[in-house]
C-alpha cells in the first residue's frame, strides 16, 4: 500500500471515529443485577408505575410449611395441603384481577368511533343533499307564502324576521352537511370536545388524590430539542384508559397480593421493615416482586425469603397455620373481582352504546333541519346541540363512575 493510500486510510479511520463517539446518545438500560445477583428497583407506590412494571409477573405467594416431625409426615403431609388450596384460589383471583385490568383498558379505549364514522358521515352529506333540494322547492314556498303572509298580515314583523333568519341558518347547515370535508371537520372538532369532557370527568375523583389524565407529554421538536408537547383528545382518551386499568390492576391483584403475604396491603408497613439476603438488607416487596420467580436461582431466593420473614420477621401471614385464613381472604377477593368484571363490563359497554347513539345523531341532524321549516316554534339548533350534549355528559358520567368504582374499593 502507497503512502497516499495510508493517509486516506488513516484519515477515513478518524473521520469513523468522530462520528461514533458524537452520535451516541444515552438510553435506559434495564436493572442490573447487584453483588448478589438480585435485582432491585426503587420502592414506589405510584399506582401507574406498579402496573407498567409489575402487570406480568407471577406474584407469587410466600409460605412456610409444617416442618416433618413425625415417622411417615401424614400429618405434615395434609396440613401443608392447605397451601395447595390457597395457591389455587389466589391464581384465580390474580387471573380475574388481571383481565379485569386488560377488560376496562381495552374497552374504555376502544375507539368505535372512527371506525365507523367514515360511512355515517356519508350517510349523513346524503341525506343533506337530499334535503337541500327539497327544502329549496318546498321549504321557501312555505316559508315566504304561508308564513310571510300569515305574520306579515298580523304585522308581527319581528316574528316573520326571526323566522327568515332560522330559515337562512338551517339552509346554511344543510349546505355545511351535504360538504363532505366540511361536516367532516365540525364533527371532528364535536368529537373532540367529548372526549375533553370525557377525560375530564376521570380526572373529578373524590376518593384517590393521584388520578389525573396528563395534559402534555415530553417529545422532540424539528430540531432535536426536548419539548412539552400537547396531548391530542385522543391521545389523553387513551390516558384515560390505561389509567383506570392501572386502578383496577392495584386493587384486584397489588393489594390482595400484599395482604395475603404481609397481613395488610399498607405499604409504609410493610416496609418499616426490610428483608435480609446473603447479608445485604432489600426492600421486602420489592425484591420478590423485581427477581419473578422465572428461575432456579429466584427460587433458592424465594426460600431463604419465605425462612428470613418467618424466623427474623415473625411474618405469622405466610405460615402453614394461616393457609385457611388466607384461603378465606382469596375466596372473598375472588367474589368481589367477580363483581367488579359484570360491573365494570357493563359500565364500558354502556359507554360504547353511548358513543353509536352519538354517530346516528349525525344522520339526524339533516332531517331535524328540514323539519325545522315547518315547526317554526322549535329551535332545532338548540335541541340537538342539547341532546348531544347530554350524551357527552353521560359518557364523562361513565368514565367517572368507573374510576370513583376503582377507587372506592382501594379504601
Amino acid at each position: 500500500m502507497d503512502k497516499k493510500s495510508l493517509i486516506k486510510a488513516a484519515l477515513l479511520l478518524l473521520v469513523g471515529c468522530f462520528f461514533v463517539f458524537t452520535q451516541t446518545t444515552s438510553v435506559n438500560a434495564a436493572p442490573k443485577p447487584d453483588e448478589n445477583k438480585v435485582i432491585v428497583t426503587e420502592p414506589t407506590t405510584n399506582v401507574d408505575t406498579i402496573y407498567d412494571t409489575y402487570k406480568d409477573n407471577a406474584f407469587e405467594l410466600m409460605t412456610k410449611e409444617k416442618e416433618k416431625d413425625s415417622a411417615f409426615g401424614v400429618k405434615e403431609a395434609i396440613t401443608n395441603a392447605s397451601a395447595t388450596i390457597k395457591t389455587f384460589v389466589w391464581s384465580m383471583v390474580k387471573g380475574l384481577g388481571e383481565f379485569n385490568a386488560v377488560m376496562v383498558k381495552t374497552l374504555f379505549s376502544m375507539d368505535i368511533i372512527t371506525a365507523i364514522k367514515q360511512p355515517i358521515m356519508n350517510l349523513t352529506s346524503s341525506i343533506a343533499t337530499n334535503m337541500l333540494g327539497i327544502a329549496g322547492t318546498i321549504g321557501i314556498a312555505f316559508v315566504f307564502v304561508i308564513l310571510g303572509v300569515k305574520f306579515i298580515g298580523q304585522q308581527r314583523y319581528k316574528r316573520f324576521f326571526g323566522i327568515f333568519l332560522m330559515t337562512i341558518l338551517i339552509f346554511t347547515g344543510l349546505s355545511v352537511l351535504k360538504d363532505a370535508n366540511t361536516s367532516n371537520s365540525l364533527f371532528d372538532m364535536m368529537f373532540s370536545v367529548d372526549k375533553e369532557v370525557e377525560t375530564a370527568f376521570v380526572n373529578i375523583n373524590p376518593v384517590l388524590g393521584d388520578v389525573s389524565v396528563p395534559m402534555t407529554e415530553k417529545g422532540k421538536d424539528k430540531n432535536g430539542n426536548e419539548v412539552e408537547q400537547k396531548l391530542s383528545a385522543d391521545q389523553r382518551a387513551k390516558s384515560a384508559g390505561n389509567l383506570i386499568a392501572s386502578r383496577v390492576f392495584y386493587t384486584n391483584v397489588y393489594e390482595p397480593y400484599l395482604l395475603m403475604n404481609y397481613g395488610t396491603s399498607d405499604v409504609n408497613k410493610i416496609r418499616k421493615k426490610t428483608v435480609k439476603y446473603k447479608d445485604k438488607e432489600y426492600d421486602r416487596i420489592n425484591l420478590l416482586l423485581d427477581n419473578d420467580m422465572n428461575s432456579e436461582e429466584n427460587d433458592k431466593l424465594m426460600e431463604e425469603v419465605v425462612n428470613y420473614e418467618s424466623k427474623d420477621l415473625k411474618n405469622r401471614s405466610i405460615m402453614y397455620y394461616n393457609n385457611w385464613t388466607n384461603t378465606f381472604y382469596g375466596l372473598f377477593y375472588l367474589v368481589v373481582n367477580f363483581i367488579q368484571t359484570v360491573v365494570y363490563f357493563l359500565l364500558s359497554f354502556l359507554r360504547l352504546i353511548i358513543a353509536v347513539i352519538q354517530l346516528f345523531l349525525l344522520p339526524l341532524l339533516p332531517l331535524l333541519l328540514f323539519a325545522g321549516l315547518f315547526l317554526t316554534e322549535t329551535n332545532v339548533f338548540a335541541n340537538y346541540f342539547k341532546t348531544f350534549g347530554m350524551t357527552i355528559f353521560m359518557k364523562g358520567m361513565v368514565g367517572f363512575a368507573t374510576i370513583f368504582f376503582a377507587s372506592f374499593l382501594s379504601l
